[in-house]
């Protein structure tokens, strides 16, 4: 694995997603962040739900030309959003994030982290954030200790991603859908 600053991190990821052929695959594990400058948050900190989500969608919907080039492409988005109970103010936040991501393309499944089959997660196989481009380029997230994201870890090893690759399309089949899931 490499470690990868959050810089070269971004960087990448703007390659993976520019060349992504099939799929872009994401889990989100984490049941808390922290996003200091983000406007968004501080809005729903403050209880003010609409303009939260008013200046989500804005921050999402900046995004649309990106998802459209990659929807062209034949790209599909599927997002993991692993729950925990119970359910943390930051979850609450970014629940209200998810139809957003969905009117751009994204499908999202949300899986109760109670419901996942130990027997089912591969050997080497972690479940935290991280993000796989055509089953083949993953890269798992480094956070501070107060959930600041830091960077990434590039994986280089094939049969880790082959591996992770399979966690994910395991999780797929017991998601739930945005549409019928309720925090």
């Amino acid at each position: 694995m490499l470690e990868l600053s959050l810089d070269d991190f971004f960087a990448r990821f703007e390659v993976q997603w520019n060349s992504a052929r099939t799929s872009f695959w994401k889990i989100e594990a984490r049941q808390t962040y922290a996003e200091p400058d983000d406007p968004s948050y501080k809005a729903f900190l403050r209880g003010d739900s609409e303009q939260s989500k008013a200046l989500l969608r804005e921050r999402i919907f900046a995004q649309r030309e990106m998802y459209q080039r990659a929807r062209e492409n034949g790209v599909s988005f599927v997002r993991i959003r692993i729950v925990e109970r119970p359910i943390t103010d930051y979850m609450r936040y970014e629940y209200d994030s998810y139809p957003f991501s969905a009117e751009l393309g994204e499908r999202i499944l949300f899986v109760e982290r109670s419901g996942i089959d130990s027997a089912r997660v591969p050997s080497g196989v972690e479940l935290r954030d991280l993000l796989l481009f055509d089953s083949e380029h993953l890269f798992l997230h480094r956070y501070s200790p107060k959930g600041e994201l830091q960077g990434a870890f590039a994986v280089e090893d094939a049969s880790l991603a082959k591996a992770y690759a399979e966690f994910f399309e395991y999780l797929v089949t017991i998601g739930t859908p945005l549409e019928d899931y309720k925090l």
